[in-house]
């Protein structure tokens, strides 16, 4: 049902903002008094055809990994003296601008919108609440304690979890330190803490992590096919000893079995208030840890959550929600947070300030989209509106190919009063292309790794 559900958000997602991102281009070319040939959702072999009232051939085509818009145009066929007045390359240069940056433009106004739908339905959000402060961590020398409640970054209020982990990533981008505004009790603290790290990972660098409950070394789940499974376990156990050790608590039990690096480990445990012994032998997963790749046992089991402590961690989420007006300047101020923030990754990651596993292609954003859409519309909604930032941004980038390479020739025109030489232009398309090949070659390594 996972896999269904990923494949159904993945392709209503990347039909969706294709279909948005080329929309824009189409519209603002007919605006233009350009004549457009096809409007094309995916590449390849087409699989549903209509030539439209308009005379527009419209289409669906069977690889979901893009789109393109054809308008008439000299370079690319003879066109009819009559019909010269409407191809795209007879334009002004400005009118070309117009319609070449329309495509990132649509994906941003469509993330704008999506994020205005999300505020008005209401999100649900973590209350930014600090959990257990790691010692030898700068948010335990500036004398942050579990239980204390962020209500400010830098001077902006922060009124949930997930806004305190965007503001500090985004902070980190430009800047080595932050000042954190607390609540506790009934003071009011300010305190700054330096940066490290790489932005994706700076609140754990910090030493900030979210409060959770303490919860009982208690199964409540089991992942099939896991090495839980294959050595017995069953949900209800209870694990009171750990290769000799007495277990606390669900933490510490990760933090032993994460520990193990996969090697064979002896489990005693209660099964209905019957002591029994279990060897338990973790699968291994090489995972990145403060930006070091380290080896961790996995054994495929989830925490037993009482109703009591189901409703105490509902206690604390908050809901929300805004008003039409608010929701808009919400959406906006989104929408170019998470725009430059992108950019800045993208910076990041080619000065190796960032690591490029973050890097993701379609199997990681078919995870995303099936798991935001299980979780409800407003998941989902945020999801796509940060996929068509991605999307916006992306093809911005000034690399021939893409909409920013083209944006770049353009503005050269302007400065020199002709346009770009076909020879150059070509060059410039052989390179992108293999810029681009190298990055779509990084996104699908990086999910082969994580399927693996």
């Amino acid at each position: 049902m996972s896999v269904l559900l990923s494949l159904l958000g993945f392709v209503l997602a990347i039909g969706l903002l294709v279909a948005v991102h080329e929309y824009g281009h189409f519209q603002v070319a007919r605006w233009c008094g350009i004549k457009v040939l096809r409007f094309s959702v995916g590449f390849g072999k087409p699989l549903w055809t209509k030539i439209g009232r308009d005379g527009v051939e419209y289409q669906v085509a069977a690889i979901p990994l893009g789109g393109y818009v054809k308008m008439l145009d000299e370079r690319e066929g003879e066109v009819p003296a009559e019909e010269r007045h409407l191809a795209f390359n007879t334009q002004s240069v400005w009118k070309r601008i117009a319609v070449v940056a329309a495509g990132p433009l649509a994906n941003f106004l469509f993330a704008i919108f999506a994020w205005w739908l999300v505020f008005i339905l209401g999100v649900t959000a973590t209350k930014p609440e600090l959990g257990e402060v790691r010692p030898n961590t700068p948010a335990a020398a500036a004398g942050l304690q579990a239980g204390d409640v962020v209500t400010g970054l830098n001077g902006d209020k922060i009124e949930s979890w997930e806004a305190l982990r965007l503001g500090l990533i985004e902070h980190a981008l430009t800047n080595d330190a932050a000042t954190l505004t607390v609540a506790r009790e009934e003071q009011n603290l300010s305190v700054q803490i330096p940066l490290q790290g790489t932005p994706e990972l700076v609140d754990q660098a910090a030493g900030l992590q979210a409060w959770r409950p303490e919860l009982p070394a208690q199964v409540g789940q089991i992942v099939p096919a896991s090495a839980a499974e294959t050595a017995g376990l069953a949900v209800g156990d209870e694990i009171v000893r750990l290769e000799g050790e007495s277990v606390a608590n669900w933490s510490a039990l990760v933090t032993k079995i994460q520990g193990s690096g996969g090697k064979l480990l002896q489990l005693e445990i209660l099964r209905n208030g019957e002591p029994l012994q279990i060897v338990l032998v973790p699968q291994r997963r090489d995972v990145k840890v403060d930006g070091a790749t380290v080896t961790q046992g996995f054994a495929g089991i989830g925490p037993m959550i009482s109703d009591e402590l189901r409703a105490e961690l509902q206690a604390r989420q908050l809901t929300l929600q805004y008003g039409p007006l608010e929701a808009a300047g919400l959406a906006v101020e989104r929408t170019g947070s998470l725009s430059w923030l992108t950019l800045g990754m993208f910076g990041k990651m080619l000065t190796g300030g960032a690591s490029i596993e973050n890097i993701g292609g379609p199997v990681q954003i078919a995870a995303g989209a099936g798991a935001t859409l299980a979780l409800g519309i407003t998941a989902y909604l945020g999801y796509l509106a940060l996929i068509s930032i991605s999307l916006g941004v992306l093809n911005l980038l000034p690399v021939p190919v893409l909409d920013g390479g083209h944006l770049l020739y353009y503005f050269v025109e302007i400065i020199k009063g002709s346009p770009v030489s076909l020879e150059v232009q070509a060059a410039g398309q052989r390179i992108g292309l293999a810029l681009l090949l190298l990055l779509m070659g990084v996104a699908f390594y990086n999910d082969f790794t994580r399927l693996l």
